[in-house]
Parts: structure tokens; sequence; C-alpha cells
């Protein structure tokens, strides 16, 4: 029997617990995960504490946990925050080892903000503790309506280079891009001009939710836009959501053609990874009137964007590589409306998508929100289930789920 168990995960047979663990913090849920080593791992996320006869409000509180070793996670402390901040959400970490210095350098992004409006919030840590780090926030404050800031996602590159782009509210109260510039080797963090997608009734609402940064002369950001009025130059109807997609060529941020879409379904777009300049994925949602909601999956060959051939019902929210022939994204989803939605893992070889056995599979109101690793045999995908986080890993061969705080 013990001989049988080793060979299933050679034969493509995941083989895991029949009790799928998950976080004890109710409420909570992991937004990003990422991977500097084979010895750590980090993630962040939120906690939604439900309002009680001693709180007037709800609110949300930031969760950064660990791993070491493969033994098990463990919180992180964050900053103590004044108490009229109800709201401190954390949507992406970015790490990296540096070797000569012997220490592990990250950082976290999201918002924090009152019942007026939210900030760009950002910690930088070493996997001991956070400090809190002062960044930019765009927009002007008005009389009524405060601008919001919200930061999205975080990377660094090969050369330490490091964006974070997310979005804020304009004086229109339009949503608008926003990236912030930085580096590894300096806690200093200034805004840079993005371009914004624009039609004949000018600036519409755009967000972008994930940024991949390969050096300091090649970033790639992704997310979305939408319009609340028909635009005759696109042809875009109301409320229709399409692709964004931004790309930082070392000088400026330029918004990028995406694949042709004659049926104009909506898409909207939540995790890029770049493998290098000629190598790109993104990965989100398409829904189609009448049909319903599938994934979707995008890539640039250095020339153009071009659509996956897909046609799995739920959304993908994070991709991450190893090469160009090990390239692995998780969502929410399953074969077809009538089918239990769990937690969706996908791989490809960079030719065909597979589908791969995972411990949340059939696990209702269960998703992974990120993946992340450092090689094909250390990857870690986390997300929520059922108002708990959880966190899987794979060693190679199979997806084993990990209790979490």
């Amino acid at each position: 029997m013990k001989s049988l168990m080793m060979l299933l995960p050679l034969m493509g047979i995941a083989v895991f617990a029949s009790a799928q663990p998950r976080g004890t913090i109710k409420g909570a849920t992991f937004n990003s995960v990422s991977v500097p080593s084979d010895t750590f791992a980090f993630a962040v996320g939120d906690i939604y504490n439900y309002q009680s006869r001693f709180m007037q409000l709800n609110s949300v509180s930031p969760l950064t946990e660990k791993i070491e070793h493969l033994s098990h996670w463990a919180i992180i402390p964050t900053p103590i925050v004044p108490p009229f901040i109800y709201l401190v959400q954390l949507y992406g970490v970015a790490s990296v080892y540096l070797p000569e210095q012997r220490r592990y350098h990250i950082w976290a992004v999201g918002d924090l903000g009152d019942n007026v409006e939210t900030d760009n919030f950002m910690l930088e840590g070493n996997g001991l503790g956070w400090k809190q780090i002062l960044c930019p926030n765009v927009g002007t404050p008005l009389t009524l309506n405060q601008p919001n800031n919200i930061l999205s996602s975080i990377s660094i590159g090969s050369d330490l280079d490091t964006w974070a782009v997310g979005y804020y509210n304009s004086d229109d109260q339009t949503n608008m891009p926003v990236a912030l510039h930085g580096s590894v080797n300096k806690s200093v963090w200034v805004s840079v001009n993005i371009d914004a997608p624009v039609t004949f009734n000018g600036a519409i609402n755009s967000m972008l939710k994930s940024v991949s940064v390969v050096d300091k002369n090649n970033a790639w950001a992704v997310g979305y836009s939408w319009t609340n009025n028909f635009d005759s130059k696109t042809m875009q109807r109301a409320n229709y959501t399409l692709e964004l997609i931004e790309h930082w060529d070392g000088n400026k941020w330029s918004v990028m053609s995406p694949p042709s879409d004659p049926e104009l379904n909506s898409r909207q777009l939540n995790g890029v990874f770049a493998i290098n300049e000629n190598d790109v994925w993104a990965v989100g949602s398409e829904t189609i009137l009448g049909s319903g909601t599938y994934i979707l999956i995008e890539h640039w060959n250095g020339s153009l964007w071009e659509k996956e051939n897909t046609r799995l019902v739920g959304m993908l929210n994070g991709v991450y590589a190893t090469s160009t022939t090990d390239i692995w994204t998780v969502g929410t989803g399953n074969t077809s409306p009538l089918s239990t939605i769990g937690a969706l893992i996908l791989h490809s070889s960079g030719s065909t998508w597979k589908r791969i056995n995972n411990p949340y599979r059939q696990k209702a109101d269960c998703t992974l929100n990120s993946v992340s690793g450092n090689s094909r045999n250390n990857i870690w995908a986390v997300g929520g289930w059922g108002g708990y986080t959880i966190a899987e890993h794979w060693n190679g061969f199979s997806w084993r789920a990990y209790q979490t705080k």
C-alpha cells in the first residue's frame, strides 16, 4: 500500500487527505503569496471583523503570515493603526532574498481608511516584522468626495526595480489607474504618470489589478476598464468591461491593444506574469451574455496579445511561471455551470492547458487568489474557503493542503 501511494503522484494522480485544512481565523482570506526561496513563503490578506454590539462599524484588519521549511504557517504581527482607522487591507506582496546581506526584503501593499476615504498603504518587512512606509496618494481632496487610493499589486524585478499599481478616484469620481515606482535598495516611492483609455465621451473608469516586473526597462500591468455610457468609437456598451493592458519600456507606460473581440464580450484581467520581454501571461474572466462567466487566458508573444482557447466556467485570479514550459494559473471554476464551483488550478507546458487536481477542487465557496514559487518543485497557491484562509503547496508531483492560522 505504501509503495502504491508513492507511485500515484508519478502517475499524475493527486494524493491528499480526505479532510482539507483551513485557517482558524473567522472572516480571513489570503489575497497574495510570494516565494523568495526554498525556505520561506509569505502570504498577505485581510480579516473581516463582523459587527457586534460593542462595535458601531464592521472593520477590516490586515493579515500577514509566513511558512518556513514547509513546517507550519505563523502570523507576522503588523503595525498598530490609529483607532479611527477601521479599514486596512493587503492585496499584494513581493519578496526577495538578498544573499550578500543574508536577509529577506518584503513589500506588502493595500489600502487603509476611515468612513470617508482610503489611502495607499504599504509595509516593508524582513520576515520577522513590518514597518509602515509612506507612499504618495493621487488625486485632489474634495469637500464632499475624498479621493480613494488603493494599491492592488507589487512586483520586484531581477535588478530589484519595483512597481506597485492600483487605482484612485479622480475629481469627477472616475476610477483611474495609478503606478508607484520604487526599489528594494531605498524606501522612497514616487508616483509615475500612466496612460488611461479614453473614448469619445472622455476618460472612462480604469483600474489595475496586477503587475509583473522583468527589470527597469520592462514591466507589465493589467486590469480592466468600463464606461457608464455607450461609446460609438469602440461600440462599447454601457457597463461593458474591457481588459486593460499597460507596458513600461523604461521611459513611460503605454496602453497595449488586447486581443480582438468581435463578439464584444465583457473581459477583465486579474493577474499577470512576465517570464521575459517576449513571453507574458495574463489571466481573468470573460462574461458572455446569455451563457455565463468563463476563464480568460491571454499571451504576449513579443509582437501581439492572443487569447488562449479555453472553455471552463469560472474566473482566474493569479498566474506564475518558472519557465516558458511551466506555467500555472489559479482561481475558481469548473467544467460546467451545473458542477460544483471550487478551487481551480491549471497548468501548461507551453501548448495546451490541463486542469490539475487539488485538495479544494470540490469545495464550494472556495477560491484561490494567488500563486507563486521559486522553482518547479516549490510553488504555493493561497486563497479563501468559507471565510477562512487556505494554502496549498506543489512539490513537483502533487498539491498538498497546509494548515494556516
